[in-house]
């Protein structure tokens, strides 16, 4: 071969190829390749494996929690002796020896727990927490699934399938201790028939309890009870139609046992008697009904006090009842407002474990 001065020289291209490295390249990767994937695919098998037991446990975890609410919602403290809850719709399956326990079993079934799954309802509870406030009750709802099928843990185990478990407890509704709006705008006496409040015992709440005082609240607008009669919220406007627009939606106020509220003086006839009927609260009778579903405009939630240490016109929060308004009637030097004492869970609470039990209940909550 001749070479020209100048001219470029190119060997590699006449260079024959070599093979053999690749070939031995793809067959290095396809050995490193081969275990990893046998890695990856256990590890899903597994993770299939761990889903389906997570999902039992979460299907079991959300059963136990509605179940020992609901039970526990039914264990209203007895200041009356009576309530008028719902009659419950008891499963078929659930036969235990309290309504209580029903219910929870009831609410157990109904979200998906199996009848099979129940281990226990214990009211009250067998392993309560520890700091909850001794005399509160408690129900307890034991859970457990025994046949959660496993395909791939039993490559590494002798199990067929696994156990999961789920533990509730909540306390039952407790005296309120707040509130936060909605509050209906009078102040009721301790013992308005100067005795032990009854379920279902007729009194006027409305009366004359200092000149010119029927025993409405001036309640401003957002406001909050004051820590002393001195600091007692006092609204710019304290006519009726404050007064009014409280009686027809309640207040936009928080209010807790221990504060005070400042009070209403001189009432208007027309803007209330207006604001009473947009609650069905005539001169017309209704009285309480069998059953209540807790969202009828006539059920209210007022403040208790002792209007005899009512200070600068400001009176001091003792508790919470509940109230069925039953009509209201006005003559030209008096108002009469009869209601019914009942006992029940007040949509406007945000606390319990109140001091005082006047019928005005919080919520059952979970605490475990």
């Amino acid at each position: 071969m001749k070479f020209r001065e100048g001219e470029p020289i190119s060997i590699g291209s006449h260079r024959p190829k070599d093979t053999s490295i690749r070939r031995c390249g793809r067959g290095q990767t396809i050995g490193v390749l081969l275990p990893v994937m046998a890695v990856l695919i256990g590890a899903m098998a597994l993770c299939a494996d761990f889903g389906v037991i997570l999902y039992n446990w979460m299907i079991l975890r959300k059963a136990a929690d509605a179940a020992a609410l609901a039970g526990a919602s039914y264990l209203l403290p007895p200041t009356s002796g009576t309530t008028t809850l719902p009659s419950p719709v008891i499963n078929g399956a659930c036969s235990w020896g309290t309504q209580a326990q029903n219910v929870a079993c009831s609410y157990a079934l109904q979200d998906q727990a199996r009848s099979t799954d129940i281990s226990g309802i214990y009211t009250p509870a067998l392993n309560p927490p520890p700091g909850l406030p001794s005399g509160v009750d408690t129900v307890e709802v034991v859970l457990n699934r025994s046949d959660v099928p496993v395909f791939f843990l039993r490559t590494l185990t002798s199990a067929n399938s696994y156990e999961v478990g789920a533990t509730a407890i909540a306390t039952a509704p407790t005296a309120v201790n707040s509130i936060r709006n909605g509050l209906f705008p009078a102040a009721m006496p301790a013992n308005p028939n100067s005795g032990a409040l009854t379920y279902g015992t007729i009194f006027q709440l409305t009366g004359s309890y200092s000149p010119g005082n029927w025993g409405w609240l001036n309640i401003p607008p957002n406001s909050t009870g004051g820590s002393s009669a001195a600091t007692a919220p006092q609204g710019s406007d304290s006519g009726s139609s404050n007064l009014a627009n409280n009686i027809q939606y309640g207040c936009t106020c928080n209010a807790t046992v221990g504060q005070w509220f400042d009070t209403e003086t001189g009432v208007s006839n027309g803007p209330v008697t207006t604001a009473m009927g947009s609650l069905g609260v005539t001169s017309n009778a209704n009285p309480l009904p069998t059953t209540l579903t807790g969202n009828e405009p006539q059920l209210v939630t007022v403040p208790v006090v002792a209007w005899s240490t009512q200070t600068d016109g400001a009176v001091q929060i003792l508790g919470f009842a509940e109230l069925w308004l039953v009509s209201f009637n006005i003559t030209s030097s008096s108002e009469y407002l009869t209601v019914q004492f009942v006992q029940y869970v007040s949509r406007y609470a945000t606390g319990g474990d109140g001091p005082n039990n006047y019928g005005a209940e919080s919520p059952a909550a979970l605490v475990d």
